[in-house]
């Protein structure tokens, strides 16, 4: 082969893979309301199982993903030793309140409490950083009480967890845990193709979304729930993702792209992806 025969291979070949690498899509996952959701349907035996579900399917994607935890006077030693388990997978854990209230109706000072309660919890587990997630991504709808927890998230070192993707597809759970457990096969099958087709729909609209503001890509932090459907669709979703060209990141490097640190001016009651935050700036 001649000399310039072969340069010219050579950049052939480095410019496949950086296009390549450069048309992967990122994406971190983060998990609400751990330790398991039950809609008290499910009993304790039923919620470990399916967590651990979750977790196996994490594991087989070599994920490793944020769990926002709600912890509180009613977290069991099953809770602690099922965020336990997340951990020692690889996963991270954040603060998601003792009581998941929703800050449009309570005031700054009772919400901080709430925020300070689940953080005494999470101080016996092993974080390395204090993540905060909003519950119901609610960040104020007055700006005296936006600011006031913004304020307190700050100075104690909070790092608050945003999401771009995001999907609601909790709204799904309920209706699969009430067919699963009366037997009825087929609406849990039908509802779980319903449950992929829209995690699919919202993953382009937000995508779509993020570059019509960003001019360009952004890692995206994605927000599903530690629920019962989950635990059966969570691995076909994942596999779509992967066949779509996402690549699965961390918390951290989502977090690091500039596009988080734009300004978020919105306040009043919709609970939003950061995308739309920015677009109402």
């Amino acid at each position: 082969m001649k000399f310039y025969t072969f340069i010219a291979l050579i950049i052939i070949i480095v410019t496949s893979c950086t296009f390549k690498n450069e048309g992967r899509k990122k994406m971190a996952i983060t998990i609400d309301d751990l330790p398991t959701l039950s809609n008290g349907l499910l009993n304790k035996q039923q919620q470990k199982e399916y967590f651990i579900r979750i977790t196996g399917i994490l594991k087989k994607y070599d994920i490793h993903a944020l769990g926002f935890a709600v912890l509180g006077k009613r977290t069991t030693s099953q809770d602690k030793d099922l965020l336990n388990t997340f951990i020692e997978n690889g996963n991270s854990l954040g603060n998601h309140s003792q009581n998941h209230w929703d800050l449009n109706k309570v005031n700054a000072n009772s919400y901080i409490n709430d925020i300070l309660s689940c953080d005494t919890l999470l101080a016996g587990f092993d974080q390395q950083i204090k993540y905060f997630r909003y519950p119901l991504l609610h960040r104020g709808d007055e700006k005296s009480k936006k600011d006031s927890v913004l304020f307190f998230l700050s100075q104690n070192n909070f790092k608050i967890v945003p999401v771009s993707i995001d999907t609601d597809e909790v709204a799904y759970n309920l209706d699969f845990v009430t067919a699963y457990c009366s037997g009825d096969t087929a609406r849990a099958e039908k509802i779980g193709e319903d449950y992929l087709s829209h995690m699919k729909e919202r993953s382009r609209y937000y995508e779509k979304m993020a570059m019509e503001i960003n001019k360009k890509p952004i890692s995206h932090i994605l927000l599903i729930h530690m629920n019962f459907i989950n635990s059966f669709y969570l691995d076909e979703l994942l596999e779509w993702y992967q066949s779509d060209h996402w690549e699965f990141i961390d918390i951290e490097q989502a977090l690091s792209d500039p596009f988080y640190s734009l300004k978020d001016n919105y306040t009043g009651k919709k609970g939003l992806s950061y995308i739309e935050r920015v677009k109402n700036n």
